[in-house]
């Protein structure tokens, strides 16, 4: 039997889709990485919605994955456990088989960014200097675009596939929930 190695992409954005596969396709080029619900135009808060588990419940049935990574923002700190529940119970609806994963960015998928501040100010001509814990800093996306306002080159949601795909992956790991992640991954894969 052909063991299957694509791996689905689910986050609230196009943007945010192709930003997870740059990341990860660099570091496991044996792997396909292929965006779910592509042609899904509005998603943010609007993945939450009926129509769209639906949409996303025949995609799963659709082709066999070997797994599918739900990319979704807690848009809080970490401390907010509530929050942190309904997104799990958001996601258990589309797991009963066990074999995707659940990779939930606290505060939003930019703190990987901060954690690898060095390639955003490389790329932005930028001088941040961000040393704290990128978990702890609310609203990331916000920060960035603050940031860059007065640059000729200004950062936003759409430039995260380009710099997810420069990102130093082992830096990455200064975020606790992205390391944890990455063991649930390489048990799954």
């Amino acid at each position: 039997k052909k063991v299957q190695k694509t791996i689905g992409i689910i986050g609230e954005s196009k943007y945010d889709d192709e930003a997870v596969v740059n990341l990860f396709s660099k570091q496991y080029p044996h792997f396909h990485f292929k965006p779910l619900l592509a042609n899904a135009l509005v998603r943010g808060a609007h993945l939450y919605s009926p129509k769209f588990e639906r949409m996303i419940k025949s995609e799963l049935q659709s082709f066999d994955y070997r797994i599918v990574i739900f990319s979704i923002d807690l848009d809080d700190l970490e401390t907010v456990g509530t929050k942190i529940r309904q997104k799990q119970e958001w996601f258990a609806k589309f797991d009963s088989l066990g074999k995707n994963l659940l990779l939930l960015h606290i505060f939003e998928m930019e703190a990987l960014i901060l954690a690898d501040i060095a390639t955003f100010n490389q790329i932005f001509k930028t001088q941040i200097k961000f040393v704290a814990d990128p978990m702890r800093k609310e609203k990331p996306k916000e920060f960035l675009e603050t940031k860059t306002r007065k640059n000729t080159k200004q950062f936003s949601e759409k430039e995260n596939p380009v710099i997810f795909a420069q990102l130093n992956f082992e830096k990455l790991k200064k975020c606790r929930y992205f390391e944890e992640f990455l063991k649930d991954f390489s048990k799954k894969i």
